[in-house]
């Protein structure tokens, strides 16, 4: 129950479009692992900054899993609008005194080419030379 109340914090405050009281729960060295951008780690003031600037429309957390591993617990849970989940996360929670901190999330999309909140727009690659 407790970290279905922290997620649903998080979403409410990333949905208002809250930056204080979303970065509340996060930790200073927070980072995002994106499915879609999976070498390009995004840190916590740019996840944030994203987050901002995404559509803050509400969704629902569902089909929540929690793996608790003491000082540390693995959340997972599908997230999306009522028509139905869009993204899969994976949140690692890790205990900060005695409070819990998001460490690091992963998400990917169920289908689709769905965008994942807090991710910018994928760079165009650069040609290499050799």
């Amino acid at each position: 129950m407790q970290f279905t109340e922290r997620e649903v914090q998080l979403a409410d405050r990333l949905a208002a479009r809250d930056a204080a009281g979303a970065g509340s729960l996060v930790a200073d060295d927070f980072e995002l692992r994106a499915s879609n951008q999976p070498g390009r780690p995004i840190a916590r003031a740019e996840w944030l900054a994203q987050s901002m600037h995404s559509t803050g429309a509400e969704s629902r957390i569902t089909q929540m899993a929690v793996h608790d591993m003491g000082d540390s617990a693995v959340v997972s849970f599908m997230q999306g609008p009522d028509t139905g989940a869009s993204l899969f996360v994976v949140d690692v929670w890790r205990r900060d005194g005695s409070d819990w901190k998001l460490a690091v999330r992963y998400a990917a999309p169920i289908a689709g080419n769905v965008p994942i909140p807090g991710v910018p727009a994928a760079e165009p690659a650069l040609p290499k030379k050799y």
